[in-house]
């Protein structure tokens, strides 16, 4: 079994081999990388602070274990399943 160097070691040179045999290119779009770039970082940005602020609005989606217990009980009293 390989420990992480002899991994990293194998990666690196299955990369070297690669682009030295030009089976890998890099293409630049004809419209440059910049406005894609800063789209990308937006998107990002906005993605991130939408999932910040949801958390911190406590967003429904997904069910708090506490919140569950307290619905089981609750059903359990008013259907006279006493606890």
């Amino acid at each position: 079994m390989l420990d992480c160097g002899g991994t990293l070691l194998i990666t690196v040179a299955a990369s070297v081999i690669v682009w030295a045999a030009s089976l890998a290119s890099f293409v630049v779009p004809e419209g440059g990388i910049i406005d894609p770039l800063i789209g990308f970082l937006i998107m990002v940005g906005v993605f991130a602070l939408m999932f910040a602020l949801g958390e911190d609005f406590d967003a429904p989606g997904r069910p708090k274990p506490e919140g569950l217990l307290e619905d089981i009980r609750w059903r359990c009293l008013r259907d006279g399943h006493a606890s």
